[in-house]
């Protein structure tokens, strides 16, 4: 029995607060916080917000850090759909963090990229280092729908050859059932 990742970043220190009136310029969801609900608690946002020592520059950030993931369970698989830029920095961090969280419970990940706009190095270096932790651990990471830039950027660096790519999560699900 696997247990599943949490669909959002914890509520408490690791959450950012936006003042209320102000979720619709968030995207992510917003909740109230636990403590304070004249804030609501941005649920996206990952560990990296939790030292800000004022809401100054909100927009500024979020710009920043614009990768969103959330996890959906299939059978003993994990699915995390990814939307946003993995780049070198917190949104790598973020994913490194989030794939680590989702190794205590499985070994089988489909990571979904087609809401990944762009990768750069650091997030092409973070995708081969998960895949790596998660081979240590006798396990496997498949990609699903990476759109043309990204499928592209694994040719040219002959990734393609190290990462399975399916056209849907039912595909890398079934890929996963047919191997065991």
């Amino acid at each position: 029995m696997i247990r599943p990742a949490p669909r959002t970043a914890p509520v408490g220190h690791y959450s950012l607060n936006i003042p209320k009136g102000q979720e619709e310029a968030h995207p992510a969801a917003c909740a109230p916080h636990p403590e304070h609900p004249e804030h609501f608690v941005d649920l996206l946002l990952t560990p990296f917000y939790h030292a800000l020592p004022s809401l100054r520059g909100l927009r500024a950030l979020h710009r920043h850090m614009p990768l969103k993931m959330e996890t959906d369970i299939s059978g003993d698989v994990v699915i995390l759909y990814c939307v946003g830029r993995l780049v070198f920095g917190d949104e790598s961090a973020a994913f490194r963090e989030r794939i680590r969280n989702i190794l205590l419970g499985t070994q089988q990940i489909v990571v979904n990229l087609s809401g990944i706009e762009y990768i750069d190095s650091g997030g092409l270096g973070t995708l081969v280092g998960t895949l790596a932790s998660t081979r240590n651990r006798h396990g496997e990471i498949k990609l699903v729908h990476p759109n043309q830039r990204v499928t592209d950027l694994l040719h040219r660096t002959r990734l393609h050859t190290v990462f399975k790519s399916y056209e849907s999560d039912g595909e890398a699900v079934a890929a996963f059932r047919a191997n065991s």
